[in-house]
């Protein structure tokens, strides 16, 4: 056998546990700045969301309350979203550079019936890797165009003149 062959047979197992696996960060206006593997959201509470996509269908996403999220990394939430919070924000950054922005009120169940998720399946199966690991859903909006793919990090931010 080849030198380099060899060499490169013995490296592979290495660089293969080298290699990260995907991860969600929350940070910003928080207690505890996390980051989060496919993993660690499994194990949070679920919950399912049905969107109409660009093609007219249905599609359920299932995945992990937003506001879940939100609450373990000691975010205003429920009662600590009030007169004084309610200027604070979540900034939702891709992987390709993309960005969108919600209120908290408009992502917590105390002003709201609809429950924003961060999916990691969609009708029972892994998003597609154009589409994931991870991507943010908000059931009942006209316009897809806050719906992020390959989400990376949810940033909160207060906003203060």
């Amino acid at each position: 056998m080849k030198p380099l062959l060899l060499l490169s047979l013995l490296i592979s197992p290495f660089c293969l546990l080298a290699q990260q696996q995907p991860v969600l960060k929350i940070k910003g206006s928080v207690k505890t700045e996390l980051t989060l593997s496919a993993a660690d959201l499994q194990r949070m509470p679920r919950a399912t969301a049905t969107i109409k996509e660009h093609d007219g269908k249905d599609y359920t996403f299932s995945g992990v309350p937003v506001q879940a999220v939100l609450e373990a990394a000691g975010a205003p939430v429920g009662k600590q979203l009030n007169k004084a919070t309610l200027n604070t924000c979540l900034l939702i950054r891709c992987a390709d550079g993309y960005q969108v922005a919600y209120s908290l009120a408009e992502l917590d169940s105390s002003f709201t019936n609809n429950v924003a998720i961060i999916a990691d399946q969609v009708n029972g199966q892994p998003l597609p890797g154009n589409r994931g690991p991870f991507r943010f859903i908000m059931p009942g909006e006209k316009k897809l165009a806050r719906s992020a793919f390959k989400l990376e990090e949810l940033i909160v931010v207060s906003i203060k003149e």
